[in-house]
């Protein structure tokens, strides 16, 4: 899901949602199925498996419990990752500016903060565990965007579609 939310009137700031429900991500046989529980044996795991400076914050959703990870990457732009280096026919009148080699250059010596928040959430009465991952641009902003991708989790709840 691709969301544009102004936090400044006028100024969209573009954030990704995605959500993967895989089969074979379960908590072990051994933990049981109470939320807390779940979450407890999942930041273990994570502390185990993972560089010793995973940052994990609890969350909690409307049903369910979240385990909250960072991670932080700068980024840029360059013609030859969109696999070509002329622009779309629909583009090149509206912005003939974006493609001159001046601007090309200037783009792939640019470099964007990106910050990617994922969201390892218990499923309830399960070891089910769903991996939401939320990614906006300018990392400058965290706080924001933090606050925000907390408060869409809080608000998340599982549905029964039978």
């Amino acid at each position: 899901m691709y969301l544009g939310h102004e936090l400044v009137p006028g100024t969209p700031l573009p954030l990704s949602i995605t959500v993967y429900e895989p089969d074979n991500l379960r908590m072990s046989p051994a933990v049981g199925t109470e939320p807390n529980d779940v979450v407890a044996a999942l930041e273990d795991a994570l502390r185990r498996l993972a560089t010793p400076f995973v940052d994990t914050t609890r969350v909690i959703g409307q049903d369910f419990r979240a385990l909250r990870t960072i991670a932080r990457t700068r980024e840029s732009w360059s013609p030859e990752q969109s696999g070509t280096s002329e622009p779309a026919a629909t583009s090149r009148g509206a912005v003939p500016f974006a493609w001159t080699a001046d601007a090309q250059r200037e783009a792939s010596n640019t470099q964007v903060g990106v910050l990617r928040v994922d969201y390892w959430c218990t499923s309830p009465m399960s070891k089910d565990i769903t991996l939401v991952v939320m990614t906006a641009p300018f990392g400058t902003i965290e706080n924001a965007a933090l606050s925000l991708f907390d408060a869409i989790i809080g608000a998340a709840s599982y549905s029964s579609t039978a």
